[in-house]
């Protein structure tokens, strides 16, 4: 990888748009796939394979569903197109969550919260902090991020972004892993579609 295709990764770009060429090359691959399946399916159903048939009726209902859902995701990848922007409409309220741990590092927050005060769009952040570390509230404070003491909550990242939610009141919620690192302009790109 060059190192232009390397500064790339960190600048937002849309998707592209598929070509017939890339439709024909999917249509293929699903009819192979088809063609594979029945063909297996063939091999499948003779009588010499049915020992038992109660076994034999469990084991073919499992395997066939799975098959059907592979079939069903084949199709549905036919209809992906990229979405039209719908524009985020002003005055949501809207808060980020991230969530640390003992034992993660510092730097890491640092990353991702810096990440979050360069958002766009009109929104708070909140770090819900478990560590016990004074460090950890210097940098939400750094990052004008709200610094919330979550600790001994139950049930790890789910306990404390429930008594986050019992403790702020905004209408949206974006949950983040401290090792994300969203783009400037994600909240302008998604909101538009709730």
């Amino acid at each position: 990888m060059n190192k232009t295709s390397q500064d790339n990764l960190w600048s937002f770009r849309r998707a592209k748009k598929d070509s017939r060429i890339q439709k024909f090359f999917l249509i293929c691959l699903i009819m192979a796939g088809s063609i594979s399946i029945f063909r297996f399916a063939d091999w499948w159903f003779r009588a010499e394979h049915v020992g038992n048939i109660f076994l034999f009726f469990l084991l073919s209902l499992i395997l066939w569903y799975g098959m059907l859902r592979l079939i069903i995701i084949w199709i549905n990848y036919l209809g992906i197109k990229r979405p039209v922007k719908t524009n985020a409409p002003a005055g949501l309220n809207v808060a980020i969550f991230t969530t640390s741990s003992p034992g993660e590092p510092l730097s890491m927050f640092e990353k991702t919260l810096e990440a979050c005060s360069k958002i766009t769009y009109p929104h708070t952040t909140y770090l819900l902090d478990d560590t016990k570390d004074p460090r950890f509230r210097e940098v939400a404070e750094k990052y004008g991020a709200i610094w919330l003491g979550l600790v001994g909550i139950p049930g790890a990242k789910a306990g404390k972004i429930n008594a986050a939610l019992t403790k702020t009141s905004e209408d949206f919620i974006l949950v983040l892993d401290p090792d994300h690192i969203p783009f400037p302009n994600f909240l302008d790109e998604v909101l538009g579609f709730f």
